[in-house]
Order: structure tokens, then C-alpha cells, then sequence
């Protein structure tokens, strides 16, 4: 029971601190398909495959699941459908499929890529969240670029994407905070806010652009600096919260360790509570996108 008891407390340590990326675990690292993927092995023949992307429409939730445990078996369908398909709903299921499947998605990139410039607005801003969990990195310049498109939600899709790239974006993010383009400086500001803690580094830069001659600029810049100081404080919230004395206060002991005695435990702070909650996708902010993922923006 004890040791049942230590190994839940670990299990919680390591997954509060992936979460704040403090840490990186290769679990991790593609978490949405992991939790997608059904406990039992899918049949992921050609047939099969064909049968659950004519049913994207539907968007249940089932579907998606088989289509995103079936990885790369899946990709060369689903990118012909792209191409066979214009029914906007279905393109927006579809590319939002890719992009939960992740890296094993790669050949998909070239299409999604020129979907960037598509007419219709909506497809662009699934595009960007897809892109990110495609490519990860490698998806930074394309990502940089869309956030100076004309349509607000790509460029807010855009930042939350190089947002979830996390630090191998910090780089490029910093260089952008000097572009011409004030939606590329703000969108780059956003985006260092949502990488939190591990943005850490971007924040003299930070401090040296609040000078910047666009009021929007201006202000995504000071709540850049305000998340990442939010981050950071949870990251220490967090690291006093599992240390070894206040598990143990909390009844996670090793097996054969005698019971400690304390006053009281830590808790963590209701802003590092806050900062942990899960939150959608930006692109689930737009009401058509919304309404067809249903089971990514719930």
C-alpha cells in the first residue's frame, strides 16, 4: 500500500512538472495521440482506413481515435482525401487528424504548407495548429511568417503553435521581437508567453522591446513578461510542492520509511493552479472550428 502510495506521488511529480515544462519526458511527447489512442489495437487495413475517413464528416470521436492509433499507416489516405475533398468541415477534421498524429504526419507537410495561403479563413488556422505538432522546429520560419496574415485568428493560431514548439522556438522568437512587421513582433511576444519558464532567456529582450512604438506590441510584450514570471513561480510552487519533506508530510513515503510528523503541508498557490488547467486549442476560440472539433475543444 505504501509502495502503491510513493509510486502514485512520483507519477504526479513527473507529470506537474511535464506539464509546466520544466522537464521533458519522451513519453510525452506526442500526449494528445497518446490519450486518443484506444486500449485495443485498431485494424488499420486500407479498407479500414477509407471507412473511418468517411466518416470524418460525422466528427465522432471514435473515428478520429482508430485514425490517429493507426499513425502513419493513415497519413497517405488522409492527405489524398485532402485533395479529393473541399468540403470545408471535413478539411478542417481532416488537417486537425494530421496534426495529432504528429511527426509520423511529415509527408502531409507540403500540402499543409500550401494550405497556408487557402481562401477560405478558417482552413489556414487549423493549418498552423497541425504544423506545429507536425514538424515541431522545423515548423518555426513557416509559423514566424503566418503571424503577419491578414486573418487574426491565424495569427493567433500561429503563436499558440510556436507556443507548444516550446524552447526550440525561443531563438527565432527573440530575433522576431525586432521585425517590421508589428503582428509578427506581438505575435512573437504572445508566443514567448506561452512557452513560460522555458522562454526565461527571452526576458531581457523582453524588457529592451517594451519601449516598441505600437501600443498592441506594447502590451502583448508586458503580458509576455507576466506569464513567463507566473510560469517560473509555479515551477518552484511546484518543485516545494513534491519536494521530499512535504510528500512525506503528505503520507507518500518510501516502503519501511516511518511516518513524519507535520504541522501542515504545502499546497500549491491558486495562480499555480490556475497556470495547470488544460486549455484548448486558440483555434477552438473561433465558433466554426469549435463546433467541428467538438472532441478537441470540449
Amino acid at each position: 500500500m505504501i509502495e502503491n502510495q510513493w509510486k502514485s506521488g512520483t507519477a504526479a511529480i513527473f507529470m506537474t512538472l511535464a506539464v509546466l515544462g520544466a522537464i521533458t519526458l519522451p513519453q510525452f511527447t506526442n500526449a494528445t495521440a497518446l490519450a486518443q489512442t484506444p486500449s485495443v489495437q485498431p485494424q488499420c487495413t486500407e479498407a479500414d482506413i477509407k471507412q473511418h475517413i468517411q466518416q470524418l464528416n460525422k466528427g465522432e470521436s471514435t473515428d478520429i481515435k482508430l485514425l490517429v492509433a493507426c499513425d502513419s499507416k493513415a497519413v497517405p489516405a488522409l492527405i489524398k482525401a485532402l485533395d479529393e475533398n473541399k468540403d470545408e468541415n471535413f478539411n478542417i477534421i481532416t488537417i486537425a487528424v494530421l496534426g495529432d498524429i504528429g511527426a509520423s504526419a511529415a509527408p502531409a507537410v507540403p500540402v499543409l504548407n500550401g494550405l497556408l495561403k487557402d481562401t477560405r479563413q478558417n482552413i489556414p488556422i487549423v493549418v498552423v495548429y497541425a504544423l506545429g505538432q507536425i514538424i515541431g522546429k522545423d515548423a518555426v520560419k513557416p509559423l514566424i511568417q503566418a503571424l503577419k496574415d491578414k486573418n487574426e485568428d491565424v495569427r493567433s493560431s500561429a503563436a499558440n503553435a510556436l507556443g507548444q514548439i516550446g524552447k526550440d522556438a525561443v531563438s527565432a522568437l527573440i530575433i522576431a521581437l525586432k521585425d517590421p512587421d508589428s503582428n509578427i513582433r506581438a505575435g512573437a511576444a504572445n508566443a514567448l508567453g506561452q512557452i513560460g519558464a522555458n522562454a526565461k532567456d527571452a526576458v531581457p529582450y523582453l524588457n529592451t522591446a517594451r519601449i516598441d512604438r505600437n501600443g498592441k506590441v506594447r502590451s502583448a510584450i508586458t503580458n509576455a513578461l507576466k506569464e513567463i514570471k507566473i510560469a517560473m513561480n509555479a515551477v518552484e510552487d511546484v518543485k516545494r510542492y513534491n519536494s521530499r519533506e512535504n510528500l512525506v508530510c503528505r503520507g507518500f513515503r518510501l516502503p519501511g520509511e516511518p511516518q513524519t510528523h507535520c504541522q501542515d503541508s504545502y499546497t500549491l498557490g491558486q495562480e499555480t493552479v490556475l497556470y495547470l488547467k488544460k486549455k484548448p486549442p486558440v483555434m477552438c476560440k473561433n465558433p466554426v472550428i469549435k463546433a467541428v472539433l467538438r472532441w478537441k475543444c470540449s
